[in-house]
């Protein structure tokens, strides 16, 4: 420290702090609400994990981070995911550091690529989630780490070490393996430098070593084996075109948004196209991989360079090329980034001052590019980090970003252990105290299903099938509902009470027989008999009322006492363009706001939702948007 000027290391240190504070970001991410979490919660729960393929097709693959979370939220009663994360952040720049120490670094170089490493922004992004790739990163820094110590005759516990991280690397991820592979490989280019220096081991440390790979080859293939046992495919739901699990189809999945192309120019184009490599913002896919690796990898082949330096390009290529020829996905490549700035030491090695100096405005200007755009490297990121300091505001960005964990809570309180069919757009009931059911990919035999459902018996048999007790419905989007989707919602507009609402989210209660509903508007009635109704304060002809761009008021409902409303409405629009806007503004609470597509030149929507506690009196308003008039001529509002 006394070798670094006091403002160079406090830069250095605000630079690092002010990433890692992203970790204090409650667990937002998709993928963690509808798979990385379930297995805490199943351990919480039931106390054990029930790796139910059937519900969630992920349920078998490797889960070392899961269960590393799992065991620190269970001591902590409560989801550990910010303080594990922010524990990964700080070893993994500690093992950056300490590798350039290794490595006889000056300090100025050293703390000038901890810097680097620190400003990037994908070390950001996963600071937010569950995702494999940061443990990946410090496990494979751990295992590059004792490879470079390997020097000087046997270290059983250096070989063990590195067997350890690679079957830890094969245990997170399937694509860890190639990652195991990789630092193996570090190891063997390492003795074959030294070879002439490398005895042969004692015996009684081979025979201790023997006994310790059982252990060893356990963590690495007790996952595969225990999805083999499950499914009959040991890498589930990959490659089940070669293993034909009868639980998913007989295909290869692959993702091909991501699928580019393995070209040099793919490579270049992700570094400003970025989120068509990953979902994040444009040029956030750090720009020293873009500038400084190349001459890295030119620089480091002079005899200057240390022989430790020289091995680390093996793990670095070896899984980087692997992984990018696979799919060009970033997020994938994240586990070779840490390992790539360690290779950018080369530049800063020997008595070539010009290049030194080009490679410290270089790295230098990487780093402030990094942090000038690092706040795109994920949505979640517009809001400030300070914002989720304290409890209040995690709990305002989960009800902002995730409103479906506060109407799982509700489950969670008023019946523990129920069955709960969440919307295809949302499957994210990971940390539901019960059975969350998917009509997603996740699971596709009951997405196939759902899918082929034509009429409202079918709905009524799904539903009954599947034994709900909960269903989760999502006003929110105003995209073109399928027909599965409609029958859903007329189905729960006739059987379902509303327990909870939150946003655009609206959990019902399933029953077996139809509620019982009075109506407080009929337009049909108000036309007939306008002194014994609710009168309209529209003028309406015999095809109905028309709705302009221009919200007006209809009619003003009496609703009582009543908790709960049910909207219906048979709409003629002149074309499939455009949306009707179904509003009713309550006294109190926010109102009943829904947005509904014109599907066809005459179609019928109904919905049941909730009306605010307190709530006596409502304005309903007739509202069309890109649709030129839409024309309303059936609608009632009936209560509860």
């Amino acid at each position: 420290m006394q070798s670094i000027p006091f403002w160079y290391w406090a830069a250095g240190l605000a630079l690092a702090g002010w990433t890692l504070r992203w970790s204090s970001f409650p667990t937002l991410f998709y993928d963690d609400h509808a798979y990385h979490l379930r297995l805490w919660t199943e351990l919480l729960t039931r106390q054990r994990a029930l790796f139910d393929v059937q519900s969630q097709i992920w349920a078998v693959a490797p889960f070392a981070i899961d269960l590393l979370h799992a065991g620190l939220s269970l001591m902590a009663f409560a989801d550990a995911r910010s303080a594990m994360n922010l524990a990964l952040g700080i070893m993994l720049l500690v093992l950056v550091a300490r590798i350039l120490h290794r490595l006889s670094l000056p300090s100025w170089v050293q703390w000038l690529l901890l810097c680097l490493m620190a400003s990037t922004p994908m070390l950001g992004n996963l600071l937010l989630s569950l995702q494999t790739e940061l443990l990946l990163a410090v496990v494979a820094l751990a295992g590059l780490r004792l490879a470079i110590d390997a020097e000087g005759g046997w270290r059983g516990s250096h070989v063990l070490g590195i067997l350890a991280c690679s079957a830890l690397c094969a245990a997170i991820k399937l694509p860890g393996a190639v990652l195991g592979v990789a630092l193996l490989a570090a190891l063997a280019v390492r003795w074959w430098c030294q070879r002439a220096e490398v005895p042969t081991a004692p015996g009684h440390l081979r025979w201790h070593a023997c006994w310790l790979l059982v252990p060893i080859v356990f963590v690495a293939l007790h996952s595969y084996a225990w999805a083999w046992q499950l499914t009959g495919n040991p890498v589930f739901p990959l490659y089940n075109a070669i293993f034909l699990s009868p639980l998913a189809y007989p295909e290869n999945f692959s993702d091909m948004q991501w699928v580019h192309g393995f070209s040099l120019w793919n490579y270049v184009r992700a570094f400003f196209q970025t989120s068509k490599f990953f979902e994040g913002g444009d040029y956030t896919a750090g720009w020293q991989y873009l500038f400084l690796l190349p001459l890295c990898l030119a620089a480091l082949w002079r005899q200057s360079v240390p022989a430790g330096l020289k091995i680390t390009a093996v793990p670095v290529l070896g899984f980087g090329l692997v992984m990018f020829a696979v799919t060009q996905y970033w997020r994938y490549l994240f586990p070779a980034m840490p390992m790539a700035v360690i290779l950018m030491a080369a530049l800063f090695v020997g008595k070539n001052r010009y290049l030194q100096a080009f490679a410290l405005v270089a790295a230098l200007a990487c780093t402030v590019a990094n942090l000038w755009f690092f706040p795109k490297a994920s949505w979640t990121m517009r809001s400030p980090a300070q914002a989720a300091y304290w409890q209040q505001g995690k709990e305002e960005l989960v009800r902002l970003h995730v409103p479906v964990v506060h109407l799982t809570q509700e489950v969670n309180r008023l019946a523990p252990g129920s069955r709960v069919l969440y919307p295809p757009e949302l499957p994210q009931g990971a940390t539901l105290h019960g059975t969350p059911v998917y009509a997603t990919w996740y699971s596709p035999f009951r997405e196939r299903r759902f899918l082929l459902l034509a009429d409202a018996e079918g709905m009524r048999r799904f539903l009954d099938d599947e034994k709900l007790d909960f269903a989760l419905l999502n006003m929110g989007t105003p995209k073109p509902y399928t027909t599965p989707v409609r029958l859903l919602r007329e189905h729960l507009a006739q059987y379902g009470t509303v327990v909870a609402q939150q946003g655009a989210l609206i959990l019902y209660r399933l029953g077996d027989v139809p509620l019982l509903y009075r109506q407080v508007f009929d337009l049909r009635a108000a036309m007939r008999e306008p002194a014994e109704t609710t009168p309209l304060l529209l003028p309406a002809s015999p095809a109905g009322v028309e709705a302009l761009p221009q919200p007006r008021v209809l009619a003003k409902l009496d609703t009582g006492r009543a908790s709960q409303l049910r909207y219906s409405a048979r709409l003629r629009c002149p074309s499939a363009q455009g949306v009707f806007v179904a509003q009713i503004n309550w006294d109190q609470g926010d109102p009943y706001y829904r947005l509904v597509d014109c599907q066809a030149q005459d179609f019928s929507f109904v919905e049941a939702a909730a009306i605010p506690y307190g709530a006596r009196q409502g304005w309903l308003y007739l509202d069309a948007r890109d649709a030129g008039t839409v024309v309303v001529e059936e609608l009632s509002v009936d209560v509860r």
